[in-house]
């Protein structure tokens, strides 16, 4: 709830949410006029989820790393998590922005 009290103040246009989950922080983000959301998750069934939220809600989202280096980062999760999920996505280390955590 803190997460989308919050992302009013810190969309952009690419927006990454790591660790989605049934993507409502990306559905959110969407909602709140982010051009390019892209929902990211290790667990397959969350993805899906994700998918179906998104299909339910009638907004885009991508399900893909984007090429996009400027925007903001959301990680919804526990700490021991977020290090987990940053490790896994090295080729976003050198993003520009926000990281909600």
């Amino acid at each position: 709830q803190l997460m989308v009290e919050y992302l009013p103040q810190v969309v952009a246009d690419c927006v990454i949410d790591i660790g989605c989950g049934s993507g409502i922080l990306s559905l959110v983000a969407k909602s709140l006029g982010a051009k390019k959301v892209s929902a990211l998750d290790i667990c397959p069934e969350a993805i899906e989820h994700a998918k179906k939220n998104a299909q339910h809600n009638k907004l885009k989202l991508e399900f893909k790393v984007p090429k996009e280096r400027q925007g903001t980062i959301l990680m919804n999760m526990i700490y021991s998590e977020q290090e987990q999920a940053w490790k896994s996505h090295p080729e976003l280390h050198d993003f520009k922005g926000d990281l909600i955590i």
